[in-house]
């Protein structure tokens, strides 16, 4: 039989018999969460501005505009809130009737980076211009709900409900661990908060939690650079391994935390002004993972305050409304990992661009000049809000425990 689109989309719902009514089975238009969509759009305007103030030591470096930079990040934003629209436009269960597909194609393209993937920040991280963590983290969120709604019954036998929940959350953080150690923890994060809702025994949960920090410890050993940050930040020599001067010099480790620190008491409470920080041309990757610092500085205290008070609101409108009113089990484990990681993802920048966590690469969702994170972002979010619009529907579905 030849290969054509019709024969294709024949053999999909001959595969999937829930989408044999194709498209109608998938596309479900849903009232869009009016608060959601305003934060992520307030976020969005504050990343273009930043961004194109924070991108101009990078532009003269390569040679660049920095219009050019923004023209780059503003359509990669583009792209991100059109994904973000279609995706609130698709119904949630088709998205997890994919979830086994995606885990499996991530690990594959989790191995595949760590074998031939371009060099970034020092580590393997992307293949072809994106990065498969970011990928991987969202296909991790599915599977781990859809696992959590079918095996509710026994969700506290070892066996049976915790050990399939878990084994790929410690797959897929294991090779996530290999590129990028700040990426995985907040994903195992997410994995044990889940666990935590979704009724997995503490004991469990406390076995997972010892695991994570085992692996953590032992990408300390095999890594120097990254043992170097934790003792940079407690001020102790702990590894044998790691280079002194690094751990303690103000022009190693501690440089792009003290340079932060600087661009927040330069803002003062009301800021600089737009385009004034100086703090740019000194703090490295200022236009990703510390653009905090640079709103800080340009818009003091006040205006990070509100920035953090829109994730805030992210979280809140994602928890407390979203997942707490989802149609069905489903939908709940869904919102709370989306929201989840979202959440963490900000809340690690902040700590990060503040002192208070070490120096680690994490962007701020919607802010940060993004491109395969920001993307990814944008879908998590449109199934968000799909989630949120359903609850609104006259017949709520009855819950799906078989989902994948």
């Amino acid at each position: 039989m030849p290969l054509t689109a019709e024969n294709l989309l024949a053999t999909i719902k001959n595969r999937w018999p829930d989408l044999r009514s194709w498209p109608s089975a998938a596309w479900r238009p849903t009232q869009i969460d009016r608060a959601i969509l305003g934060t992520v759009l307030a976020l969005s305007l504050v990343g273009i501005v930043a961004v194109y103030s924070a991108t101009a030591y990078l532009a003269a470096s390569n040679g660049t505009s920095t219009e050019g930079l923004l023209l780059e990040h503003f359509v990669r934003l583009v792209i991100a809130i059109g994904a973000m629209i279609v995706f609130s436009q698709i119904d949630y269960h088709v998205v997890a009737r994919f979830s086994k597909l995606g885990i499996f194609a991530s690990v594959l393209l989790l191995i595949w980076v760590l074998i031939q993937g371009d060099w970034q920040g020092g580590a393997r991280r992307a293949i072809f211009g994106f990065r498969p963590s970011d990928i991987a983290r969202f296909a991790l969120i599915v599977h781990v709900a859809v696992l959590l709604t079918r095996k509710q019954l026994y969700i506290q036998n070892f066996g049976r409900g915790f050990l399939p929940v878990v084994a790929w959350g410690v797959i897929i953080t294991i090779l996530i661990g290999a590129q990028n150690v700040s990426t995985a923890m907040v994903l195992l994060m997410t994995v044990l908060i889940l666990g935590f809702i979704g009724r997995m025994k503490l004991v469990h949960l406390g076995g997972l939690l010892g695991l994570g920090l085992l692996l953590a410890v032992v990408m300390l050993l095999l890594f120097p650079a990254r043992a170097e940050r934790i003792e940079s930040y407690l001020g102790l020599r702990l590894f044998s391994h790691t280079n002194e001067e690094m751990v303690f010099s103000n022009q190693g480790e501690r440089f792009q935390i003290l340079q932060a620190q600087i661009a927040i008491a330069n803002g003062s409470f009301t800021g600089k002004g737009i385009g004034k920080s100086t703090q740019k041309d000194w703090i490295p990757a200022a236009y990703s993972d510390f653009i905090f610092a640079i709103i800080a500085e340009e818009f003091g205290i006040l205006g990070a305050l509100i920035v953090v008070s829109l994730l805030g609101i992210f979280l809140y409108r994602g928890f407390m409304h979203i997942a707490r009113n989802a149609p069905d089990p489903l939908g709940f484990f869904l919102a709370s990992g989306i929201s989840l990681t979202i959440g963490l993802y900000g809340l690690v920048h902040v700590c990060v661009n503040t002192g208070l966590m070490p120096v680690t690469g994490l962007p701020f969702p919607f802010v940060s000049w993004g491109g395969t994170s920001l993307i990814v972002t944008g879908i998590m979010v449109g199934v968000l809000l799909n989630i949120s619009g359903q609850r609104f529907a006259s017949k709520k579905r009855e819950p799906k425990t078989k989902v994948a």
